[in-house]
């Protein structure tokens, strides 16, 4: 929803299925005062600002790789996951593989990353963001115009590409 004189941002509300507003704390009906949930503190869409700071990247290590035919996940640790949908490169020792939804073939190229720590990020066109990795990979999460293309889940933090 768009701005109105109390709330001076973008938000969100949530309703149950007689149309109340509900509070996602505590899912219940609740009066109006605490059902609005603003996007601009907590959710950043379509697109990366050159100057958004991924620090909490630095360090840390992949967990987990999940893979479907329209999805690939990243868990990593420190509270961060990265789900992406688009296209998704990974460029290695033993060439370039591309992960591209609805094609699940590739993504095995992927579990190399397991237990690789990230030690740099770089943020292409305020829409790509690369992740360096400590045994030279480089994995690239590509944006796309047509619909979203990855999530990143810090902490509390989502950013919507």
């Amino acid at each position: 929803m768009k701005q109105t004189s109390m709330y001076l941002n973008d938000y969100v509300r949530v309703y149950n299925k007689n149309g109340q507003p509900i509070d996602l704390n505590i899912v219940k009906s609740v009066s109006n005062n605490i059902t609005h949930y603003p996007l601009k503190e907590t959710y950043s869409m379509y697109g990366l600002k050159s100057n958004s700071d991924f620090s909490q990247l630095i360090g840390s290590t992949i967990l987990q790789i999940c893979i479907g035919t329209f999805q690939i996940q990243f868990n990593i640790d420190n509270d961060i996951s990265i789900c992406a949908e688009n296209e998704v490169s990974l460029q290695c020792d033993l060439g370039d593989c591309v992960w591209q939804s609805g094609d699940s073939t590739i993504a095995n190229s992927f579990t190399r990353l397991i237990d690789k720590q990230i030690i740099k990020y770089e943020i292409l066109n305020e829409s790509n963001l690369i992740l360096y990795f400590s045994n030279g990979d480089k994995l690239e999460l590509k944006d796309c115009s047509s619909h979203e293309a990855y999530t990143i889940v810090i902490g509390s933090q989502t950013y919507i590409v």
